[in-house]
């Protein structure tokens, strides 16, 4: 960790910020659903309980993230896959998107 500390420290002023970031955020359920649909069989042991440590350390990070414009997106009742319409105002979120940080949760798209 000490050496990652010393590699980051060196390198970090190099890298580009991004214009945006964008968090996709749902609830733990939807999220152990979703992995289970993927039927991956790298991903068949993963327990809700890792699931939900792995959403809380995301959920800290993004919530004290300040380096560049934040775009929060709950997508617990969000389908892009089945619904374009979902997509299509994700995008339309990103393109309104201007600095800061934005909470976006879809009223009524529940899948």
């Amino acid at each position: 960790l000490l050496i990652y500390d010393k590699l980051y420290a060196m390198l970090e002023p190099q890298v580009p910020k991004p214009d945006l970031v964008i968090f996709l955020q749902a609830e733990t359920p939807r999220l152990v659903e979703r992995i289970k649909r993927r039927r991956r069989d790298y991903e068949a042991e993963v327990s809700e309980a890792y699931v939900n440590e792995v959403n809380k350390a995301y959920n800290y990070f993004f919530f004290h993230y300040t380096q560049t414009p934040l775009l929060v997106i709950d997508t617990t009742d969000i389908d892009f896959v089945h619904h374009e319409e979902h997509l299509d105002e994700l995008i339309e979120q990103i393109r309104k998107m201007d600095r800061g940080v934005q909470y976006y949760r879809p009223l009524g798209t529940a899948s």
